[in-house]
C-alpha cells in the first residue's frame, strides 16, 4: 500500500495494472475484455491497477499509464490520504474504477494488545468506512475492505473473527471484505466471515488464496512521480465502482518460462536482473549451473517456489522500473530485451537518450504510455512478446 503507515514494510518481499476493463486469459498471453459478462465468462479473469496514498496523484496520471482501477482508503479524519468526493469524480471521469479499502492503522496496535472488544471496534471502523464511502458515491451494495496490515499471528485468530463479525454487522457478510497476508485471509474465508478478499504477496510466502478476488503484488513503483503498489484482480468483480473499464485496452502477452539449458536475449537480460540483486554471474545468455543456482536462491529469498525456473512470479520480483537516469545492470536487462525488437543500443548500463528513446518508441509501437519508464506493463511487454 505504499502509505506513511505502510513504510515498515516496504522492505519485504515485493511482486503488477488493470488496463483496459477486465483481462481475461486467452491462448496468446491476457487480453483485456471490454465488458463484465464477457470476463466473467473466461476461466481465468486477471487485470492490473494500483493503490496510493499520495491523492496528489491525478487521475489522468493513472488513467494515462494504463492502469484500469485504482485502490483508495478510508480513515478516520482528518487524514490526508483518504479518498474525498472530487478525487472518486475525477477517477470515475477518467474511466477508472474505485475498490473501497478502510485502514487507520491496519489493525498494527493489536501487537501491542488485543482489544477487549474486537466485535465493538469492528463495528465502529465499518460504520465511519460505510458513512465516507457512500459520501464519495460508491453504490451501497459494494463491498469494503478492511486492513490487517501486520504478521497477525494464530493467537489473535479468534479475536480477528470477531472484528470481522463487527464489521459485518454494520455493512453485511456479503459487503465484507479484507486486506492481509495469506494466512489471514485463509482464516477468514474458512471461516465465513468475509466475502472479498485483497491479499498481499507480504507474509504471504508465495502462497495464494484461490478465493482472494485481489492480489497486491508489488510495492514501491512509481507512476507520474509519485509512489504507488501495483495490484492484480483475479475476478471480473473484484468489488471495484464508478468506473467504466478505462485504461489503454493493450494486450499483455504471458511472461515466459525460462530454464535450465535454454539461451538467448530473454536468458541474458534475467542474468542481468539477478546480477542486479546481488548474484556473481556471468550474463552470456546460456542459462546453466550458476544461472540455476542463482535462480533457486533468488527465489528462496523472496519467498517463492523454488523450482529454479524463471516464470511469472520471478520474472515479476526480478524486475525494476527504470527510466532516463537509471544505470546498472537492470538498464542492461531492458537494453537487451529493447535491442530483440531492432533498437540497436549499446547494453552499457547507462539509461540516457538513446535508451529513453527506444524505450517511448517501443512503448507507443504497442500500444503503452510512452513516458519512458520501463515499469511492470512495459517489461512484460518487452520480455513476453
Amino acid at each position: 500500500m505504499n502509505l506513511p503507515d505502510h513504510t515498515r514494510r516496504l522492505s519485504r518481499r515485493r511482486l503488477l495494472t488493470l488496463a483496459g476493463g477486465a483481462a481475461v486469459a486467452t491462448a496468446t498471453g491476457i487480453g483485456f475484455a471490454q465488458s463484465a459478462s464477457a470476463a466473467s465468462a473466461a476461466s481465468s479473469a486477471t487485470g492490473y491497477g494500483i493503490d496510493y496514498s499520495d491523492a496528489s496523484l491525478t487521475a489522468g496520471s493513472v488513467a494515462g499509464a494504463g492502469y484500469g482501477f485504482v485502490c483508495r482508503y478510508l480513515s478516520w479524519l482528518p487524514n490526508s490520504k483518504v479518498l474525498t468526493l472530487s478525487e472518486a469524480q475525477a477517477l470515475t471521469a477518467a474511466g477508472l474504477g474505485i475498490v473501497s479499502n478502510w485502514e487507520s492503522d491496519g489493525l498494527q496496535s493489536w501487537q501491542s494488545g488485543v482489544p477487549s472488544d474486537p466485535y465493538s471496534q469492528g463495528a465502529g471502523h465499518a460504520t465511519e468506512a460505510q458513512r465516507q464511502a457512500l459520501a464519495n458515491g460508491m453504490p451501497s451494495s459494494r463491498p469494503i475492505y478492511f486492513s490487517v496490515d501486520f504478521d497477525l499471528q494464530p493467537s489473535m485468530y479468534s479475536a480477528l473473527n470477531s472484528y470481522f463479525d463487527g464489521v459485518a454487522s454494520v455493512i453485511g457478510r456479503s459487503r465484507t471484505g479484507a486486506y492481509g497476508g495469506y494466512h489471514v485471509i485463509q482464516e477468514l474465508f474458512d471461516n465465513g466471515k468475509i466475502a472479498w478478499a485483497w491479499q498481499t504477496y507480504a507474509w504471504s510466502g508465495g502462497n495464494w488464496d484461490s478465493r482472494a478476488q485481489l492480489r497486491q503484488v508489488q510495492n514501491g513503483i512509481t507512476v507520474a512521480g509519485h509512489d504507488a503498489d501495483l495490484d492484480q484482480a483475479m475476478a471480473a468483480d473484484f468489488g471495484q465502482w464508478g468506473g467504466k473499464g478505462g485504461g489503454s485496452g493493450v494486450i499483455l502477452p504471458s511472461w515466459p518460462n525460462i530454464t535450465d539449458g535454454m539461451t538467448g536475449p530473454s536468458v541474458q537480460a534475467a542474468q542481468y536482473l539477478l546480477r542486479h540483486h546481488g548474484a556473481s554471474i556471468t550474463a552470456d545468455g546460456q542459462f546453466g549451473p550458476a544461472t540455476l543456482a542463482a535462480t533457486k536462491s533468488f527465489q528462496s529469498t523472496h519467498g517463492l517456489g523454488v523450482d529454479g525456473q524463471i516464470g511469472p512470479q520471478t520474472w515479476s520480483a526480478l524486475i525494476v522500473q527504470v527510466q532516463k537516469g537509471s544505470s546498472g545492470d537492470d538498464v542492461r536487462a531492458a537494453q537487451v530485451e529493447l535491442n530483440r525488437f531492432g533498437y540497436g543500443l549499446a547494453v552499457d548500463g547507462s539509461f540516457g537518450s538513446g535508451t529513453d528513446s527506444a524505450a517511448r518508441a517501443f512503448q507507443s509501437a504497442h500500444g503503452l504510455g510512452a513516458d519512458g519508464q520501463i515499469g511492470p506493463q512495459t517489461w512484460q511487454m518487452l520480455v513476453g512478446s
